[in-house]
């Protein structure tokens, strides 16, 4: 036939609907094969080498499968005599629906494609749990960034100049003092707090074997890695931490980079 009319599995026999008694076996087979996980590529693989056809002519596809799996009438609905039992559509079903549920992200995983501007993040995640669980075993790793001196130059050239000169000029040397003494807390104070901050919740952390997103968005400004394989992690105190490569036997290393603070 060019058009099924009636599902796959039943005929009109002297006016009655019936069974086809070779198609109502292959849904039987179909819904037993799909309750025990088997996919829709390989069950229409398997379809195509069998002679019974879904439509005459035409080869088997998941379309044809997927009508048979969703269709009610095989469990005795709208007067069909029931092919299957209830329980068999309704493990078909679940598992369609499971199959139909995208994975839902996770909070840490959300915050990690945020942080890494990646949409993959299994590789990145494994590092960064590697990188801040050493931190939380030894929360002395995590160091205030290095003095930044450009800032301070001029400041610091003109006081010595001040300084060279006799007589000296005691008020303008006073006040190039308090000047440098002012640019130099600028410049180390956020950093000194915010290392002490970040000690403060490794110390309080414990070992984590799945990652605690709150851990990560407290610790962590951005993560950069190199195609996936070795990942950074800029901690909100300016300091950079280098995981290692998956291949290596090596502990994560540090540098600063104060200016990305």
């Amino acid at each position: 036939m060019k058009n099924r009319r009636l599902p796959f599995g039943y005929r009109m026999e002297m006016g009655a609907l019936t069974l086809h008694t070779q198609e109502a076996e292959v849904v039987r087979w179909v819904f037993g094969q799909y309750g025990e996980g088997i996919a829709y590529n390989s069950l229409v693989d398997k379809l195509n080498g069998q002679p019974i056809p879904y439509d005459e002519g035409k080869p088997w596809n998941k379309n044809m499968v997927a009508r048979m799996l969703e269709d009610r009438r095989y469990i005795g609905e709208k007067g069909y005599p029931a092919i299957i039992s209830a329980k068999a559509f309704d493990t078909a079903r679940m598992i369609r629906d499971t199959r139909k549920a995208p994975a839902k992200s996770t909070e840490a995983e959300k915050l990690l494609r945020q942080l890494s501007g990646q949409r993959r993040t299994k590789t990145v995640e494994a590092q960064t749990l590697a990188i801040l669980n050493a931190l939380v075993d030894d929360p002395t790793l995590i160091q205030c960034p290095s003095i930044t001196q450009s800032s301070n130059t001029g400041l610091t050239a003109e006081l010595d100049e001040a300084l060279s000169e006799l007589p000296i000029d005691e008020e303008r040397a006073k006040a190039l003092v308090f000047q440098t003494a002012a640019a130099r807390y600028r410049t180390i104070g956020s950093g000194e707090y915010e290392t002490q901050r970040l000690r403060r919740i490794a110390e309080q952390a414990g070992r984590m074997e799945i990652l605690d997103a709150g851990i990560l968005r407290s610790m962590v400004k951005a993560i950069e890695s190199n195609q996936g394989e070795v990942v950074s992690l800029r901690l909100k105190n300016g300091q950079v931490i280098t995981g290692v490569n998956k291949h290596e036997n090596s502990t994560p290393q540090s540098h600063y980079d104060p200016c990305q603070a």
